[in-house]
């Protein structure tokens, strides 16, 4: 999963070659989810490896391949810091929250000093963006304090946390989710 995670944040990701097809066409074509996952990463990096050798010396693939690893490294922490440890819900269950509720209830910000903004690039303000899709990263911190009134008044637990904080509340739910697996308790 996290070769997966980490492959999809680089531009022309496998799943924009080889889009997964909804459920009712996945289950005509009795083809699992995984094997298009497989088939989608394989024409994915088959079309990395065919851009990057076409690259003038062996150098400049090292650079492009580091260079290209460390941002989209980057961009994959900020968003499991973003997303990772927060509440799950089944499908019907999220119906039942409400968007505005489910939003909120499954991300967190990262509360930032003024030098770590561009380690994040305005996604510290993930539950805005979520929100507010569309709007310019740049005026996310001005409508944060609109949406803390909104889920004050809605009794909506508004989770802006730092980034080791963060970080250790997602160390420890890998932990728990790791024995939970081991022990492998019925559902």
């Amino acid at each position: 999963v996290g070769d997966k995670a980490k492959s999809n944040l680089l531009p022309g990701g496998g799943e924009t070659v080889v889009a997964v097809p909804p459920p009712h066409l996945r289950a005509a074509l009795h083809v699992p989810v995984s094997v298009m996952d497989l088939v989608g990463m394989a024409i994915y990096f088959a079309m990395e490896y065919a851009f990057v050798v076409q690259l003038p010396t062996t150098a400049t693939r090292v650079v492009f391949a580091l260079a290209a690893n460390w941002v989209a490294g980057i961009l994959h922490v900020q968003l499991m810091l973003s997303h990772l440890a927060t509440e799950t819900f089944t499908e019907e269950e999220e119906r039942a929250e409400g968007w505005a509720e489910f939003q909120l209830r499954t991300s967190r910000n990262i509360e930032c000093k003024w030098y770590e903004n561009w380690f994040h690039g305005g996604l510290e303000y993930q539950i805005e963006h979520h929100l507010f899709p569309q709007l310019p990263r740049h005026n996310l911190d001005k409508v944060k304090p609109m949406v803390e009134a909104f889920a004050k008044k809605h009794g909506i637990v508004y989770r802006s946390v730092p980034f080791t904080t963060a970080l250790a509340e997602i160390l420890t739910n890998f932990r728990s989710l790791a024995k939970d697996i081991v022990t492998l308790h019925p559902v």
